[in-house]
């Protein structure tokens, strides 16, 4: 739990904004020591969510409090007229990704489990999103697209949208008839994507990406496909599609499983393909890591094999040795790195890193994505044993966790 809790500590003292005291920031980057400007919607859902199970794991109501304070501080960016439900990618941004506002659907529903006097608002909160994203479903292809601004259509996209749905199917909402038709749509059209070998295609192998998401390794497109044909099979059992749902996702597993390092990390690929991001020896913490470990866990939750729930262990404690501490880096003083050097025993600063050093590798410092949601899986992982069998029925969800 210590690991956990001093990811929690750097949200709560340094992520912080200073303007508002009640959201956090996006990153750092160690290379400017500075903070970047951007109040993202997804890494504050994400950070709600993690703060909840930290008093969950720690009955401490100071995370309570700042969970609170946060959806306060972030919710006046969701969009009420043009655009209505759909999140802007951050405060300085007003274009939206569809796997952004995907993480937020899915982590205010995550924290209407753990919150019982704001579920009401978080789940109605997803539940908007969600409406914004079914009529962005490609009628033809049954894909989303990447961006308010981008047509192409990685499959990633069409996984982080199906989760999202799958989770607020489970809130039991008026239309849950429509959200599961674009569920089971969009997961037949996924299947399509899976390479002879178990890969899912990249996103930046779709054509019209261009360089888009070049510094996304296949593990992070491959994990959250795991994620989103397990999420779909534990929250609509009913659906005549589940055999075929975890028929794909085992073949999903069989590639991903190549890449768990004997560490527990989670290699960015297996150095086979022409992706700039695919180098067997680094290890991902902000694309990858979280979602690796969610997408084992719920497939542990769909098929009750032990060894998915060791695969979670295993990259949870290598996440724990991760956690990087420095004191000539007071504002980076226990935090996830965004990328490890596997071979080098470093924390990778070139290979993955993108977009002048905007994007990936070691230089960043990620409050989404990284830090809040791998936290949250930490100490999941710690209480899985308390947890996983016990669902939590709030707020007429189908079935819940008692910290996912």
């Amino acid at each position: 739990m210590t690991a956990a809790l001093d990811l929690i500590t750097w949200l709560m003292t340094r992520a912080i904004d200073p303007t508002n005291g009640a959201v956090v920031r996006e990153r750092y980057k160690l290379a400017d020591v500075a903070w970047g400007p951007d109040i993202r919607p997804d890494c504050n859902a994400e950070a709600v969510h993690a703060f909840l199970c930290a008093y969950q794991a720690t009955g401490n109501a100071a995370y309570l409090t700042r969970s609170r304070a946060i959806w306060d501080g972030f919710k006046g960016l969701q969009r009420t007229s043009l655009y209505a439900g759909s999140w802007p990618y951050s405060n300085l941004i007003s274009t939206n990704w569809t796997n952004a506002d995907s993480e937020v659907a899915i982590f205010l529903c995550r924290a209407a489990l753990l919150d019982p006097v704001n579920a009401a608002v978080y789940v109605a909160a997803a539940r908007a999103t969600v409406g914004w994203m079914l009529p962005r479903q490609d009628v033809t292809t049954h894909m989303w697209p990447a961006a308010s601004y981008l047509t192409y259509q990685g499959p990633m996209f069409t996984a982080q949208a199906v989760a999202a749905l799958a989770m607020v199917y489970s809130t039991a909402p008026s239309n849950a008839a429509t959200i599961l038709t674009a569920i089971e749509t969009g997961l037949t059209a996924l299947t399509t994507k899976i390479g002879t070998d178990g890969r899912i295609q990249a996103a930046n192998e779709t054509a019209g990406a261009g360089a888009e998401e070049s510094w996304r390794p296949p593990s992070s497109d491959q994990a959250v496909a795991i994620r989103a044909y397990a999420m779909a099979a534990h929250y609509c059992p009913t659906s005549t599609h589940v055999a075929a749902w975890n028929a794909a996702r085992q073949t999903l597993l069989g590639w991903m499983n190549q890449l768990i390092h004997s560490t527990g990390a989670v290699c960015n690929g297996l150095g086979s393909t022409a992706l700039d991001a695919d180098v067997a020896y680094i290890t991902d913490h902000v694309y990858t890591t979280s979602l690796a470990m969610e997408g084992y866990y719920y497939s542990y939750l769909v098929d009750q094999t032990s060894t998915l729930m060791t695969t979670v262990t295993r990259i949870a404690r290598f996440a724990a040795g991760n956690v990087w501490y420095d004191p000539t880096y007071p504002d980076a003083y226990g935090v996830l790195r965004g990328a490890y050097n596997l071979r080098d025993s470093n924390f990778d600063t070139s290979i993955v890193v993108q977009d002048g050093g905007e994007e990936g590798g070691g230089n960043m410092a990620y409050t989404g994505w990284s830090a809040a949601p791998v936290a949250a899986m930490m100490l999941l992982e710690l209480a899985s044993a308390l947890t996983v069998k016990v669902p939590r029925h709030v707020v007429g969800h189908r079935t819940g966790m008692g910290v996912l």
